[in-house]
């Protein structure tokens, strides 16, 4: 589903909430399930984008740090590793 499909949604769940029909019922007749509503319909009041994205972390847990990655870089540059492999400088 697009952002203008989630967006559609969402403001049509919302007039049916004005009506007094509950969420639950709104997404029985959408046939959606109704927590990525209540998801989407977090997002939408913050101000996000709806637009899918690449789903997990951004950045990688595991990611050097910055003064990690200056010493690994500073040490493979050193004249006695000169000829080793960079799999043999962890």
């Amino acid at each position: 589903m697009d952002e203008e499909q989630k967006s559609a949604i969402l403001v049509s769940m919302e007039e049916a909430r004005s009506r007094g029909v509950s969420r639950i019922r709104a997404c029985a007749m959408w046939m959606i399930n109704r927590r990525r509503v209540v998801r989407w319909s977090g997002i939408w009041k913050r101000g996000q984008s709806l637009d899918n994205g690449k789903p997990g972390p951004k950045e990688p847990v595991h990611r050097l740090l910055p003064e990690e990655r200056t010493a690994v870089t500073a040490m493979a540059v050193e004249e006695r590793y000169a000829d080793l492999s960079h799999r043999t400088l962890r």
